[in-house]
Formats: C-alpha cells, sequence, structure tokens
C-alpha cells in the first residue's frame, strides 16, 4: 500500500483528476472486476481493456516512470504464483498468460487510481456512497498510520547501522532484533496515541471534512456512458 498511496502527490490537472471521486472509484473497481472474470482465451478482450487503461494513463499525463512505480515489487509473488501454475493440470501457456496479464493490468489501474485520488478523496467518496462511518474512519487512519509506521522503522534502521558499523554473528543480531521489535512496538503504541490526541483536539470527530462538496457533473456521466459502453462491449463481443 505504501506506492499506492504516498504522503504528497503531484498535482495532475487532466481528465480523471477533474472527475468526482465516485466515478473514478466505481470505473476502478468495475475495471478490476471485469478483468478478473474475463476467461484468458478471449485475447482480444484484453487488448480491448489494456488500450483502454493506455489511453486513461496518457489523458491524465502521466508518464511511464510514474505508472510503473512499484511494479518490481510484485515480481516475487508472480514469480512464485506462476510455478505453481506448472503443478496443475490444464494449458500452462494460457494460464500464464492469464495470471500476468491480470496482475499487470489490476496493478496499473490502481496506480492509475492512486495517482490521481488523494485520500481525503477517496475516503469522502465512500461516505457519499453510504459506506459506514466506522469502516471508513478505520480505513483512513490505518492508512494514514502506515507513514507513521514507516518512519519509525526507517528510525531503528538507521540507529541499528549507526551503532553496528561491524557486521555481526547471526546470534547476536536475533538477539539485538527481538530487543528491537519490543521497543518498536512501544515507541509505535506511543506515537499512535500523540498521533490521535493531535487529530481530535483539531476537532476530527470521524469524518472527513472538505471545503467543497461533491457533485456528479456532465463530464461524469459522459466518462461513465463511455465506459460503461466500452465494459459491456468487452464482456459480450
Amino acid at each position: 500500500m505504501t506506492f499506492f498511496y504516498k504522503k504528497k502527490r503531484k498535482e495532475k490537472k487532466a481528465l480523471l483528476s477533474s472527475l468526482d471521486p465516485r466515478s473514478r472509484l466505481f470505473a476502478t473497481l468495475t475495471l478490476i472486476v471485469v478483468v478478473l472474470i474475463t476467461p484468458g482465451e478471449k485475447g482480444k478482450n484484453f487488448i480491448i481493456l489494456s488500450l483502454f487503461i493506455f489511453f486513461l494513463a496518457f489523458f491524465s499525463r502521466f508518464s511511464i516512470r510514474e505508472i510503473g512505480r512499484g511494479i518490481f515489487l510484485i515480481f516475487p509473488l508472480l514469480l512464485f504464483l506462476s510455478f505453481t501454475i506448472f503443478l496443475t493440470e490444464g494449458n500452462h501457456l494460457v494460464l500464464l498468460f492469464n495470471l500476468w496479464i491480470k496482475f499487470l493490468l489490476i496493478f496499473f489501474t490502481l496506480r492509475i487510481f492512486s495517482l490521481t485520488t488523494d485520500l481525503t478523496e477517496l475516503i469522502k467518496a465512500l461516505e457519499k456512497m453510504r459506506v459506514p462511518h466506522l469502516l471508513t474512519s478505520l480505513l483512513f487512519l490505518s492508512l494514514r498510520f502506515i507513514f507513521v509506521f514507516g518512519e519509525e522503522t526507517e528510525r531503528k534502521r538507521r540507529a541499528l547501522i549507526s551503532r553496528t558499523p561491524w557486521r555481526m554473528r547471526m546470534k547476536i543480531k536475533l538477539k539485538v532484533l527481538s530487543s528491537l521489535i519490543i521497543h518498536f512496538l512501544d515507541q509505535i503504541f506511543l506515537r499512535s496515541q500523540t498521533f490521535f490526541a493531535a487529530m481530535l483536539s483539531r476537532g476530527f470527530e470521524g469524518r472527513v471534512r472538505t471545503i467543497s462538496d461533491l457533485r456528479l457533473k456532465k463530464g461524469d456521466y459522459l466518462f461513465l456512458s463511455f465506459f460503461l459502453g466500452l465494459i459491456f462491449y468487452s464482456i459480450f463481443s
């Protein structure tokens, strides 16, 4: 999740960024479901879906480097799943194609959504879609706390490296790491309490407040109409 949501994102005044976040969320979830249910034998459908994702990235002015950032993190999982395919029966080439193309399309779809949608926009869209406030609050706090967790991990790593310039034996390393983990969890708990107290002092009531309310515009309806037409054509063609 850390490469899907960053603290700051580069502003993109383009096609997707100008749409209502509910339109982006609906399109993203629908596209993922269509990719998952499309049979591996329908190569033409995957070409249509790939071109649609490419045009979304192009009109949103994203470079290949931005879209592909973090893709190497899923390669170990893909390689492992690819190996398990050969332990099953069936057409291995079709299964491999089905696995790789679906993983890559879903990854690129999520990357485009994360680059065009802030965390606050996502939570606000979920609230407008009548998702329970308890779930949206848990999601908001969890994604926010990921960055605190990452910062604390990096601090402990730098402290360990600066205090141990020599190579330690495995037994000593495990002993040091076990003591660090206990201290690390204690620090994380204390920082989470400070973090939550700061939010309460600033008037946080479990809901995301924005200056302007969300409203579907003509561009949203045009985008959703074109998107649904393309999805129906991809499914029934």
